[in-house]
């Protein structure tokens, strides 16, 4: 009750958040593939992220980012670093904002439970857009909640077979849903 009694009486109050400086995001995200891969792999991966970039008027803003990204499973956890692309539509308390992101995954060398694990042995394209809404707490603090699409194609993904021994060694690309939520600073 005490939070929504704070956003109203913020919500009373034009607040203009920053629009022209450094900026940072930091932002948990949930993703999960929507297209059936070649082996039929599903991936339901948590994301942290941070960014940290240069604003340059409320219409574009450049960013360099990381994200870890976790697979409770372990098979896809991975480090997408990326460049970022953003954009705000309005000065209002409660804008509309759109982002592109495009970058490199890292894999973590992080494997699946044994025998049919999985290792990616070799990164590749990370590509992301989202589409959110940012509220302005303060001149210098908002929040977000976005969702997207996120494209992550992998070069080299080995699979082992119910033996253990390694059975594949294939390119995988992932077409993902995303869902974020975020804190702007």
């Amino acid at each position: 009750m005490l939070v929504c009694g704070t956003l109203a009486v913020a919500a009373q109050e034009h607040v203009e958040f920053r629009w022209y400086g450094f900026y940072g995001v930091g932002e948990y995200a949930f993703m999960t593939n929507v297209n059936q891969t070649t082996h039929s792999d599903t991936a339901n991966l948590h994301g942290f992220t941070f960014i940290s970039g240069f604003q340059f008027g409320k219409e574009a803003g450049l960013g360099l980012g990381v994200t870890y990204l976790n697979d409770p499973r372990g098979g896809f956890t991975q480090l997408p670093v990326f460049l970022e692309l953003r954009s705000h539509f309005s000065r209002n308390t409660l804008t509309p904002f759109s982002a592109v992101q495009i970058g490199y995954c890292i894999p973590l060398g992080a494997t699946g439970i044994p025998p049919k694990s999985i290792y990616i042995d070799e990164g590749g394209l990370y590509f992301n857009i989202l589409a959110g809404a940012r509220y302005a707490l303060s001149r210098n603090l908002a929040v977000n909640l976005n969702m997207g699409y996120q494209l992550m194609f992998l070069n080299k993904v080995k699979m082992c077979d119910e033996n253990g021994m390694p059975a594949l060694d294939d390119p995988i690309l992932f077409h993902m849903l995303r869902f974020g939520a975020g804190v702007n600073f």
